[in-house]
């Protein structure tokens, strides 16, 4: 009988034509030539494939950008034996560097097992610049190993190291100046190595384990000292982290210490804060993902000021100091505290007798407890402000006691009110500190009206003090409203905007009036 035998060759066959096989944000530009030598004996098949992917490029779809990741070689070659079979494969580019791959696999074991080595020579890592759109990755990867074991879960031994790292973008918390990593690998786990320098004077260092012989997971002990973390507009800091982190079967667990000896901290303004999604957000015909981690344990403690962290904020100057204790779900115990503090308000500098942030929860809602003071004689006038930090109360207060307005006047003047027009002016100041408090509830209602940046603010002096609501029912129409405090009069105006410099203005209070304005900035 003939021995059935094949024979093909491949000629520039478009690599393209493979995109059906591969995922939307993935493409091949290449050119393939190949042989393809079959033969069936009575011992088994026998028979060689050999393919040549020559020069060419992928292209990846990241952020709506195509990115192009270039290769010089691209070569696979299978031979087939009856009892075994041997595959090398042969990688490189100019940022790839070079891989090599060399295998054997027994056929006639359950298993498949096989026996193989692999080498990387110069892989750099600026690769993953292009997949994190960090502003510069570099460094090189080398490595050597052999595999073993069953096909479909080998084991791995050998070397993997980072030399001449280099992680740099403004968005980072960390600057990355110098980093090497070495991995060593051991059949189903790897121990990890490593140091991480961010200045001449900072260093961190990695030790950990991880493995993957069932559920993936591991423990990484890292310590540092002097490192820069920045929170940029707000904060620079020098901080020393002791902490273990373990992860398995979707458990992450964190402990340790970090101390924060030393930084400023300058906030002159914090931005809108954006709407995030629930967390029981439904998308109807999606299947739901699990997420990597399922739960947190926390035992972490940080200590803050053992040196000096000054802080500049609201026009609060002071040193910051304290110890928190974050636990599970990030509950959090402990107190941060100013010492040497002041607090300019109303053009006064008033002293911090107490200033502290206590948490006794969870680390996103804090309580204040703040007083600041001014000493006239025997009279000690203050501003206190207390409660939750998303929606502090503040009083106005005196020893010994007398009405707010006169309190206020101690504040600001430095004396009891001189007569009716001062104490006009007290009461509308005492009342404009209390709007303040108010006005982003104010805003939220407004919304469910219909009506954009609905405010509260006083308005005049003395008794024509009045508290006006005033917000936006379209880009060119708004609306205000006025009432008396001392006078039960009350006053209503539209405006309507004719452009630049006109606009049109009716009003009803006392008198009924319709006017047209011209304004200009010189």
């Amino acid at each position: 009988l003939p021995v059935p035998s094949i024979a093909y060759r491949i000629d520039s066959f478009p690599a393209a034509a493979l995109a059906p096989i591969f995922p939307e944000t993935l493409r091949w530009q290449s050119s393939i030539n190949g042989e393809v030598e079959f033969t069936s004996t009575d011992k088994g098949p026998k028979g060689r494939i050999a393919l040549d992917a020559g020069e060419g490029r992928f292209e990846l779809l990241l952020e709506n950008e195509w990115q192009n990741l270039s290769y010089e070689t691209l070569t696979a070659e299978l031979d087939l034996k009856p009892d075994e079979a041997d595959l090398s494969v042969r990688f490189s580019g100019p940022q790839l560097g070079k891989l090599s791959v060399d295998m054997t696999l027994d056929p006639t074991e359950e298993d498949r097992t096989i026996e193989g080595q692999f080498k990387l020579e110069g892989l750099d890592i600026a690769l993953a610049g292009i997949f994190t759109g960090l502003e510069e990755v570099a460094g090189e990867i080398n490595g050597e190993g052999k595999i073993s074991g069953p096909l479909m879960k080998p084991l791995v031994n050998g070397k993997i190291a980072l030399t001449n790292g280099r992680v740099v973008d403004p968005r980072l918390p960390l600057p990355i100046e110098e980093v090497a990593v070495t991995v060593l690998l051991d059949g189903y786990s790897a121990n990890i190595s490593g140091r991480i320098k961010s200045n001449a004077r900072s260093e961190a260092q990695i030790e950990g384990e991880v493995d993957w012989q069932d559920a993936p997971g591991g423990e990484v002990h890292i310590t540092g000292d002097r490192l820069p973390f920045s929170v940029e507009p707000y904060a620079r800091l020098e901080v020393a982290p002791d902490l273990t982190i373990a992860f398995r079967e979707g458990a992450l667990r964190v402990e340790g210490r970090i101390e924060v000896p030393r930084g400023d901290i300058k906030i002159e303004g914090l931005p809108e804060q954006a709407v995030s999604v629930s967390d029981d957000e439904v998308i109807v015909g999606a299947e739901p993902e699990k997420p990597l981690v399922q739960s947190m344990d926390m035992d972490v403690t940080v200590v803050v000021g053992e040196d000096r962290v000054s802080f500049v904020a609201f026009g609060v100057t002071g040193d910051l100091e304290g110890t928190l204790r974050i636990g599970k779900d990030m509950d959090t115990r402990g107190t941060l505290q100013l010492v040497n503090g002041q607090y300019e308000a109303y053009g006064q500098e008033l002293e911090l007798r107490r200033a502290r942030v206590l948490f006794v929860g969870s680390l996103a809602q804090p309580y204040l407890d703040i007083e600041a003071i001014r000493k006239v004689d025997a009279v000690v006038a203050g501003i206190r402000l207390s409660g939750p930090a998303q929606s502090p109360t503040t009083e106005v207060f005196a020893n010994p006691d007398m009405p707010q307005s006169d309190a206020l006047s101690y504040v600001i003047l430095g004396r009891a009110p001189r007569g009716k027009t001062e104490d006009g002016q007290m009461s509308k100041a005492a009342l404009s500190l209390g709007l303040t408090q108010v006005n982003k509830v104010t805003g939220q209602i407004g919304e469910g009206f219909g009506i954009r940046d609905l405010a509260l603010e006083a308005e005049g002096s003395g008794d024509q003090t009045s508290v006006v609501a005033s917000g936006y029912l379209s880009d060119e129409l708004s609306i205000r409203y006025g009432v008396g405090i001392f006078e039960p009069i009350s006053t209503v105006a539209l405006r309507y905007d004719l452009g630049r410099f006109f606009y049109l203005e009716a009003a009803s209070g006392l008198a009924a009036s319709l006017d047209i304005f011209y304004t200009r900035d010189f």
